[in-house]
């Protein structure tokens, strides 16, 4: 069996060790658990999925005050909100025929939202005619013979009064239409009765008959040729042609939030200080992600790699927490009879250039007269530098919380891939 799957249960919180299930005293203290080693499986669908739910759950301040933000624009904006009233009107129409009705409704239509309509609906209002125009609009109903007729106004009571005032000017022009239509036919037939008279009174008599009968025919047909509408539901109320304030806020509040989820979600939280290290497994779900307490992982793995040479990078601020894992690392190494050279290098000028050489990770054993290298170097740019694009060696690196940013993280990782570098969060 390799060392590697011998070590997995192996798990060091400080002197207390946890191993294959039997337990020291240590580590029966409360709120001791093991650390799974390797992070766990899941498709590349549900490490998205934590990515975007752990980016909505550090920017929710931002959501809050989107929201917020969102209901006042929405509820500023339904103060503008207009009321609608609409009354209807039925057209006068003894016909069958399906395409004359539709045809007499739309002539009513029209006719409702025609200049002489507005004219005397808006004297009847005492108001401007323009203004009732913009805010007029009829409709004839598909397959009736009703027509509505909808009024738009800041005040609903003005909206009411403005539909009904609409329904009678059309009531009335239709009326002085077909009045007029008729009084024409009828002094056609007066003058010709007055044009000329017969001396046999029997001719004049049938004269007179023909020409009553011919004018009870052309008023007819002058009907019948003229729309005639009368009034068929009054408006009595206005409802809003907008969204309602409430309504308005909250769609405001919903939208707003589910932008600055989506900005959230797009955001790249370069700077963003790591605070935990689920909160970086979820923000970076590329990396392999350790903690101080994986010394026998990092050990394990490194003799099963064949590799000679193991090198824990600190960020700032985690200089110290970097020389303790660098120390566990030589004593797990130590504890398997190997010859092991620790190098504190973060502050010896001498022993950076000397383990930051090329040879000194692919000879250790010429070098330090050791089986093994352990070295502790500062992430800064010389040592990155230096290490870039070398596979020869084991790179771990040490971030502290709330002090690291994502930025820092991902920028020595990329500079350290060649190595596959794990990165461990302390503090």
């Amino acid at each position: 069996m390799p060392y590697y799957e011998r070590m997995v249960g192996k798990l060091h919180y400080g002197a207390d060790v946890i191993d294959g299930g039997s337990s020291t005293e240590g580590a029966q203290q409360p709120g001791r658990r093991p650390i799974p080693l390797s992070p766990p499986a899941g498709g590349e669908e549900r490490k998205e999925s934590i990515r975007v739910l752990t980016a909505v759950r550090l920017h929710w301040p931002w959501l809050v005050i989107a929201a917020l933000l969102g209901a006042g624009a929405g509820n500023l904006a339904a103060r503008g909100v207009e009321y609608k009233a609409t009354s209807t009107l039925q057209l006068i129409n003894t016909t069958t025929d399906s395409q004359r009705t539709k045809q007499d409704g739309q002539t009513v239509k029209l006719a409702a939202e025609s200049s002489p309509v507005l004219s005397v609906a808006a004297r009847a209002r005492n108001i401007r005619a323009s203004d009732l125009a913009t805010r007029v609009s009829a409709a004839w109903v598909t397959d009736t013979e009703l027509v509505t007729v909808s009024v738009t106004s800041a005040d609903p009571r003005q909206a009411v009064a403005n539909a009904n005032a609409v329904t009678d000017a059309l009531v009335q022009v239709t009326n002085d239409a077909l009045t007029t239509r008729l009084t024409q036919v009828r002094d056609q037939a007066a003058t010709s009765l007055r044009r000329e008279v017969l001396d046999d009174p029997v001719a004049e008599a049938a004269r007179r008959t023909q020409l009553g009968t011919a004018l009870a025919l052309q008023q007819s047909a002058a009907a019948a040729s003229t729309n005639t509408v009368v009034p068929f539901d009054r408006a009595t109320a206005a409802q809003p042609a907008g969204l309602s304030r409430t309504l308005s806020a909250l769609f405001g509040a919903v939208g707003a939030m589910a932008l600055a989820a989506v900005a959230a979600v797009l955001s790249k939280n370069r700077r963003r200080r790591i605070r935990s290290r689920a909160e970086l497994v979820a923000l970076a779900p590329e990396l392999v992600v350790r903690t101080p307490d994986h010394a026998g992982e990092f050990a394990a793995r490194l003799l099963d790699t064949g590799r000679t040479s193991v090198v824990v990078l600190n960020l700032a601020h985690a200089r110290e927490a970097a020389l303790d894992l660098a120390g566990e690392i030589a004593d797990e190494l130590r504890g398997q009879d190997r010859s092991v050279a620790l190098v504190d290098a973060t502050s010896s000028p001498g022993d950076r250039r000397r383990v930051l050489r090329r040879d000194s990770h692919r000879d250790v054993q010429s070098t330090f007269g050791t089986d093994l290298l352990v070295t502790a170097l500062e992430a800064d740019d010389v040592s990155l530098g230096w290490l870039s694009g070398q596979s020869a060696m084991m790179v771990i690196l040490v971030a502290q919380r709330r002090y690291s940013s994502l930025q820092q993280v991902r920028r020595c990782v990329a500079e350290l891939a060649s190595a596959s570098p794990s990165v461990v969060l302390a503090g």
